[in-house]
């Protein structure tokens, strides 16, 4: 399977997971119950919906871009892509388990309560694991490899032939 290929299906997954999160959000009536601090402020499904698309996109276009990546950048794209992944299908699975539930407006968290939780779940959850990554990578990069080859993401199995490199990405 082609590398173009593999990014679609990669890209094409975000976006199918984020179109379940917000549509399961906005047509389950659960606006009470969200807890994004963005959602919590504004009361906007708008901005909410404006900010998810410009996300998913952005991290479209650097996975899809032919500028020179390093390892470590195409390493981030990725892991934060794969986290976007999991974070969108678990707030959609979430959603429907709400939904089912059918709790009352009342028994939603207050506002404070609610940015509190999703700086807790983000966290633990999101922003500590995606740190511990990215350092371990960029700690492996910096032990194996070799000066002049970081920021070719195909420099090693071509030979550090970077005209032949830059094609491939």
């Amino acid at each position: 399977m082609k590398a173009e290929t593999k990014k679609y299906i990669f890209i094409s997954l975000v976006i199918a997971t984020g179109i379940f999160d917000f549509c399961t959000f906005y047509f389950g009536r659960l606006l009470h119950f969200e807890i994004n601090p963005i959602f919590v402020v504004t009361q906007s499904v708008l901005l909410l919906f404006a900010l998810k698309v410009l996300v998913i996109s952005g991290l479209a276009y650097m996975v899809f871009s032919k500028r020179n990546k390093t390892y470590f950048s195409s390493y981030a794209f990725i892991l934060v892509g794969l986290y976007l992944i999991i974070a969108q299908f678990a707030g959609g699975i979430s959603n429907i388990n709400i939904t089912y539930e059918q709790p009352a407006p009342e028994q939603a968290l207050a506002p404070s309560q609610a940015v509190e939780t999703f700086a807790y779940l983000s966290l633990l959850w999101i922003y500590y694991p995606l740190l511990m990554a990215l350092l371990g990578f960029k700690l492996w990069e910096w032990v194996y490899i070799k000066k002049g080859e970081e920021f070719l993401i195909d420099g090693i199995r071509n030979g550090n032939n970077k005209e032949k490199a830059k094609k491939n990405l």
